[in-house]
């Protein structure tokens, strides 16, 4: 269609990202089982640069996918998490609104999800969805908290 001229260039880069995108929410929803990501090298002629990234893809999809439902259990009010020491992605090759910059930012483990939706101006269900992702990314992790059985008494 492009070389006929019925289609400009930069609208087929949209169609295609847009279909990309739709077929990775489909393999985000399926319910069970497991995928991989295989990538190769175009065959000349069939070259589009739609921009998209792997990282963004995954983000958006997992954004669009997720059931509030299961969020709210997966991710219950006292949850506290923290950035991983070294995620997989950058965090600028995440396409992340402001809202959802800030909510980050103060995710450092010191706060619960409880504490980030009283920070946040985000819906609750949009906030666990972010969370969620970051998750699945491997940007954020869920803090573990270890008890000492050591008392400290400061001679009293």
């Amino acid at each position: 269609m492009q070389r006929l001229g019925l289609i400009e260039p930069e609208l087929r880069a949209r169609l295609v990202a847009g279909h990309v995108r739709s077929l990775v929410q489909r393999a985000l929803s399926w319910p069970s089982g497991t995928s991989r990501l295989v990538t190769k090298e175009p065959q000349p002629g069939e070259s589009v640069s739609p921009s998209l990234t792997v990282p963004e893809l995954l983000f958006e999809g997992i954004l669009a996918t997720a059931d509030p439902e299961v969020l709210r259990e997966a991710l219950p009010d006292s949850m506290r998490l923290t950035p991983t020491a070294d995620p997989p992605y950058e965090l600028g090759e995440l396409p992340m609104g402001d809202a959802q910059a800030y909510v980050l930012a103060h995710t450092d483990g010191s706060k619960s999800i409880a504490d980030l939706r009283v920070l946040s101006d985000m819906e609750e269900d949009t906030l666990r969805a972010t969370l969620h992702a970051m998750l699945q990314l491997g940007i954020l992790e869920v803090r573990t908290v270890e008890r000492s059985s050591r008392r400290i008494t400061f001679g009293l």
